[in-house]
């Protein structure tokens, strides 16, 4: 299967844990030198100053000391930053496994299961992009989720809100469709009665009045305590209905 060979593909490109072993290991070493040689360079500073040779013999020594010392540092820094690399090749690695299990593909069709913090992200985002006002960019975010994850924790939801991004836009029609959706795919998920009453003013908005006061109605009657069924009898009675 597709998705398999994707799996196996990021299995061979991920970097082994020896070889982080390795580096971190160097990496120890030249630390352990680095210690020794500042330890060396601050006994022979500490020498007593007898005679000019000494003297002499104590400048060439801390001179190539402390050449030792840059080059030792050099390459600390050198091994640093390649195990950073490494880790961020491991992490970006693991991301692209993690999406790759999340979607299964075969020559008959395509499963979807989808879990974890990619999803998550997404739709958080296109949630932030609706939040804020932008929702040509939050009905992309949102459609997106529904097209390529369908069976995802996040369905009913972007179902809700694909149509509130419609309803904002004033795309009347094309909301109601959403809510539509939205309402019978989960009667009892926790936009289902706001899906409902968007649905029957969209109508209304269209002018089709006999099928919203249907709706609203439908509403009021089957969850009459509800804070939903409660601006459905205001709506109602703001317009005349």
């Amino acid at each position: 299967m597709f998705g398999n060979t994707i799996l196996l593909s990021l299995l061979m490109l991920m970097p082994g844990s020896k070889d982080i072993q390795e580096l971190k290991r160097q990496l120890a070493g030249l630390n352990e030198k680095v210690y020794t040689l500042e330890k060396m360079l601050a006994e022979v500073q500490q020498k007593p100053d007898t005679s000019l040779s000494v003297r002499d013999e104590m400048r060439t020594e801390i001179a190539d000391l402390k050449d030792q010392f840059r080059q030792v540092r050099q390459e600390v820094g050198q091994l640093n930053a390649a195990l950073g690399n490494l880790n961020n090749r491991l992490t970006e690695l693991e991301q692209r496994k993690s999406t790759a299990q999340l979607v299964t593909q075969t020559q008959e069709g395509t499963q979807t299961t989808v879990s974890g913090d990619l999803i998550d992200q997404q739709f958080n985002q296109a949630r932030l992009d609706f939040d804020r006002g932008k929702y040509e960019v939050a009905e992309t975010g949102f459609n997106d989720l529904l097209t390529n994850f369908p069976n995802s924790a996040f369905q009913h939801d972007c179902l809700y809100f694909m149509g509130m991004c419609r309803f904002k836009q004033e795309a009347w029609d094309q909301a109601r469709e959403w809510f539509a959706k939205a309402s019978s795919h989960n009667p009892d998920g926790r936009y289902s009665l706001q899906a409902q009453l968007y649905e029957g003013q969209s109508y209304y908005q269209q002018g089709l009045y006999a099928k919203a006061v249907g709706i609203l109605d439908e509403l009021i009657l089957q969850h009459p305590d509800s804070q939903e069924a409660a601006l459905a009898r205001r709506f109602q009675k703001q317009k005349g209905m």
